[in-house]
């Protein structure tokens, strides 16, 4: 298979996985807490935390030290599950589902790996963020920080913010609930990548959650969910959650080379 490393907010996210379009607001809870004392080292730099939230939902969390970890997205016109991305992506670290896709495996926002952009289409910068990968992860809020696309070289699309500026972001009537995918950053740079593997959940019930792990959140971003949740993170006892269904972009974590 040929990979590639690696644009339309008009129709649903029940097209592409999560399920909900949403309407995005900050909401007045601001999140505290002392630090989970629940993580184990579990590979060279990732943590991982199983969180069993007071309302029985239960979400696994990895933390990934700052800096260590090239980051890129990883496409195919051919999508495949988390479980056959792992076979090929032998020097991953982590592969987790990325962004949404249409129905005919394209992105379904602004998606550009190596400084190619792919497709022409992008979602409403009103109302999404852009994860950027270079020289590091960052989250940016394009509803109030103008972004050149054309100066992204490594970057892809998503919304709704789960948490902007440490502050719980979804308010939303949406009744729709589904398993979940979301990469977050604390104010020391560290990356989260989190699934809900098993629950369905709101992306309201979602922002709330996370305020609930005592992780000091910076900026949290939801990816695609729904079947395409789904996580491989390497490690002497590989940690593993299949996708239900096969995707075509996974954002990809490997070991810096120094």
């Amino acid at each position: 298979m040929r990979f590639v490393r690696v644009t339309v907010l008009a129709l649903a996210l029940v097209v592409f996985g999560a399920g909900c379009a949403v309407n995005v607001k900050h909401a007045p809870s601001v999140f505290t807490g002392d630090p989970s004392t629940g993580w184990q080292n579990i590979a060279p730099h990732i943590d991982a935390m199983s969180y069993l939230d007071a309302s029985g939902v239960r979400a696994k969390i990895f933390r990934i030290t700052s800096n260590t970890m090239q980051w890129h997205f990883v496409a195919s016109s051919t999508p495949q599950t988390i479980a056959s991305w792992s076979n090929d992506l032998p020097r991953a670290a982590v592969i987790v589902n990325g962004v949404y896709f249409t129905p005919e495996f394209q992105p379904a926002g602004f998606l550009s790996i190596d400084g190619k952009r792919i497709g022409k289409q992008a979602f409403d910068l009103e109302r999404t963020g852009m994860l950027t990968l270079a020289p590091m992860p960052r989250l940016i809020d394009t509803s109030v920080e103008r972004v050149d696309l054309a100066s992204l070289a490594d970057a892809g699309q998503s919304y709704p913010f789960l948490v902007r500026d440490g502050v719980s972001s979804v308010v939303s009537t949406s009744t729709l609930a589904a398993r979940r995918t979301f990469i977050g950053l604390d104010r020391d740079q560290n990356v989260y990548i989190g699934v809900i593997p098993d629950d369905l959940v709101t992306l309201t019930s979602l922002s709330q959650l996370l305020g609930r792990t005592g992780i000091p959140w910076k900026d949290v971003l939801n990816l695609d969910g729904g079947p395409s949740t789904g996580i491989y993170v390497h490690g002497a006892a590989p940690e593993a959650i299949n996708s239900d269904t096969p995707v075509p972009i996974v954002l990809v974590a490997e070991p810096s080379q120094k």
